[in-house]
């Protein structure tokens, strides 16, 4: 399966045969990891994750499974405080900017939390 340049919004987006590929590729390198393998299938990729709500588990998951693979990680930790947002500009706008520095993007926001 290709995720290449794809908007991930819901899991509702995917068939089950997709997920189960998903799972496969992810049962495969926990497997690899946990004989002390080091993947490098992202070297050279970053992710940025961008949390207008606080959730410590889901930025914590993302980051390490980044890591995990090869690729490094920006944070914005608490963008409902800390990004351009806060002074008037659109999340899609702040979206298209941070995708000039980042692979891709990890977003965690309420509608409301967001605007």
């Amino acid at each position: 399966m290709n995720l290449k340049n794809a908007d991930v919004l819901t899991a509702a987006q995917f068939t089950r045969d997709q997920v189960e590929a998903l799972f496969a590729r992810a049962d495969d390198f926990a497997a690899r990891l946990e004989k002390g393998e080091r993947l490098r299938v992202l070297d050279g990729k970053l992710l940025a994750t961008v949390f207008y709500e606080p959730s410590t588990r889901t930025r914590l998951s993302f980051e390490a499974a980044m890591q995990r693979l090869g690729g490094g990680v920006l944070s914005v930790a608490e963008a409902k405080t800390a990004s351009s947002v806060v002074k008037g500009e659109t999340l899609p706008d702040t979206m298209r900017t941070i995708a000039n520095y980042a692979d891709a993007i990890t977003v965690c926001a309420s509608r409301s939390s967001a605007i």
